[in-house]
């Protein structure tokens, strides 16, 4: 069977005409692709590609790649063109330095750090501290644990508050799992944050999960009022 040229050739026509932003994964996966085989178009393969990969784009970077090769019509070549096209995309969102910018919304900071961390095996939490003008002052690293847990000591949260003259923080940590529902857990240390932060007069701006399925904000659904 003679491959259809021309719908191989939609995708590109498509970008050219709309712009990335208005074209699907599977059309930007095809364009990275470029061609398909005698048995499937370019189309049919990044369909395949991303339902291996549950349609989701950080399912697909977290893909073995020698199960994205194996997929017939890929191969080495088009495997790696792929994934140095999504590490492009992560390294573009990390270049945007997170310390002294201003602080605007949650998805800000949900974005920066579902890039940094949700390919990560193991837990770990980040501090963000920020002044009285929203501007953010810095990022540390407070906490590191298991693949379900990890431990966090207030103390050294509101040391590090302290010791920047921050007037307000974040907490963010990470769910290898992939669920974003807050687990008990979660939700009893950032009742004991947001009470702690009450006493020392610092303001308890967020608590955001991340993983490759997104980001939760603990302000954004009411959990800290």
């Amino acid at each position: 069977m003679a491959i259809n040229t021309k719908k191989n050739d939609l995708p590109v026509e498509r970008f050219v005409r709309y712009g990335q932003s208005k074209i699907s994964d599977t059309e930007l996966l095809a364009i990275l692709l470029g061609t398909g085989t005698p048995k499937s178009n370019v189309l049919l393969i990044a369909e395949q590609i991303l339902h291996l990969a549950h349609n989701n784009l950080h399912q697909l970077i977290k893909m073995d790649f020698n199960q994205l090769i194996n997929i017939e019509g890929v191969g080495q070549k088009k495997a790696v063109r792929i994934f140095s096209a999504l590490e492009l995309g992560k390294r573009a969102i990390l270049s945007v330095p997170i310390k002294q910018s201003k602080l605007h919304c949650a998805q800000q900071i949900g974005e920066h750090y579902q890039a940094k961390l949700s390919e990560l095996s193991h837990e770990e939490a980040w501090l963000i501290l920020v002044d009285q003008g929203l501007q953010i002052i810095s990022e540390k690293q407070i906490s590191q644990g298991g693949i379900q847990n990890l431990t966090l000591d207030p103390r050294l949260l509101f040391k590090q508050c302290l010791l920047n003259n921050a007037s307000s923080f974040i907490l963010i940590h990470n769910h290898p799992s992939g669920q974003l529902t807050p687990s008990t857990q979660d939700q009893e240390l950032t009742l004991k944050l947001k009470k702690m932060a009450r006493i020392m007069m610092v303001n308890f701006l967020d608590h955001i999960i991340v993983s490759h399925q997104g980001f939760y904000s603990f302000a954004a659904n009411d959990g800290l009022k």
